[in-house]
């Protein structure tokens, strides 16, 4: 019989994939759902204490070239971008598309019962620290309306 970190989850929902990707940060980390940047949402974003880095996480179910393109947006504003991906996708673009993730710097992230990063993001030089300023600005109106 499998250990539970070897089953492979089915989801339904993009949803239903924030759960293991925010257990999988470290709890220091702040965590805003569906925050708002310019005319789009980003699914996730974790950011530092003292906003002084931001991470962006885009979840797809099926459509990774969409969520990639969506990462490669996160880029301008945020220090690291990732795509989360069911398991299984996330297995099978690291064997076929590991090279296009490294190239643009766009993290990959697997999704099951856990989350596990597949490939590392690194921050990328098309970084703009005064998009950087309103997408923490946005993050921070977040917070005070959770208050």
């Amino acid at each position: 019989m499998k250990g539970r970190a070897m089953e492979h989850r089915i989801f339904r929902y993009e949803i239903e994939m924030y759960e293991p990707i925010i257990r999988m940060f470290p709890s220091r980390y702040l965590v805003k759902t569906e925050v708002c940047f310019f005319l789009k949402r980003l699914d996730l974003v974790f950011a530092t204490s003292g906003l002084f880095r931001l991470y962006a996480v885009e979840a797809k179910l099926r459509d990774w070239r969409t969520a990639f393109r969506q990462a490669l947006i996160n880029q301008i504003a945020v220090h690291c971008s990732y795509i989360a991906l069911p398991h299984l996708l996330a297995g099978r673009l690291l064997d076929g598309e590991k090279e296009q993730f490294l190239e643009h710097s766009i993290g990959l992230i697997g999704v099951s019962h856990t989350a596990t990063i597949v490939i590392p993001s690194v921050k990328h030089s098309c970084f703009n620290k005064q998009r950087f300023q309103m997408l923490k600005s946005e993050y921070r109106c977040r917070i005070n309306d959770d208050k």
